[in-house]
């Protein structure tokens, strides 16, 4: 009877140990390094990240602003936004911020988390994401077969003018400098009497 226990409890260290090894990820709080954006001084250029091409996987090549591997896919080199808000931006108007939709990806070959920050670097706005709204993202698990995963989401800001993400995953922290514009909203045409 002696042998049973001892049996069983080696099975349950084994299989508690095998648990914690493929499951073994970097905390959130592990991720949460100081941030390292540049400062631009106001009313100079803003230096944006440069597009480049990035293979996210076989047959998939877009051109993307970062180092990767987890990248955000923008107008180009710019987040545009409406200012002020428009009553149809239910996820926006009455909120004090605005901004526009913002599609993460990471391209396929990494696994792990990635945790998003930011702010605008020639000025003291804050950068926010989401609705409901949050000051960080967090890019993780999968979002199906497909082996590069997509998060799409909000990028909130409430000015316009230089901001940079910072990206971080177990072994990288990345920098990503965007340029955040007002955009004149489409005119639509009165409906038809």
């Amino acid at each position: 009877m002696r042998w049973l226990a001892v049996a069983l409890a080696s099975a349950l260290l084994l299989a508690g140990s095998a648990s914690a090894g493929a499951t073994a990820q970097p905390s959130w709080k592990t991720l949460r390094r100081p941030l390292h954006l540049p400062r631009v001084a106001p009313g100079a250029p803003c230096p944006v990240s440069p597009l480049r091409n990035v293979r996210l996987k076989r047959g998939e090549v877009r051109p993307l602003l970062g180092a990767g591997p987890a990248y955000p896919i923008l107008n180009g080199r710019y987040l545009d936004f409406f200012w002020p808000t428009l009553p149809s931006q239910v996820d926006f108007d009455g909120t004090g911020w605005s901004g526009n939709k913002v599609m993460w990806v990471i391209a396929a070959g990494y696994r792990g988390r990635v945790l998003v920050r930011g702010r605008q670097v020639d000025g003291t706005h804050e950068l926010r994401f989401d609705a409901p709204m949050t000051r960080e993202r967090k890019l993780f698990g999968s979002t199906g077969a497909d082996p590069v995963r997509r998060y799409p989401g909000y990028t909130r800001v409430r000015a316009p003018g230089c901001y940079a993400y910072q990206v971080d995953g177990a072994a990288f922290s990345r920098v990503i400098v965007f340029e955040a514009r007002i955009v004149t909203p489409p005119k639509h045409d009165p409906p038809p009497p």
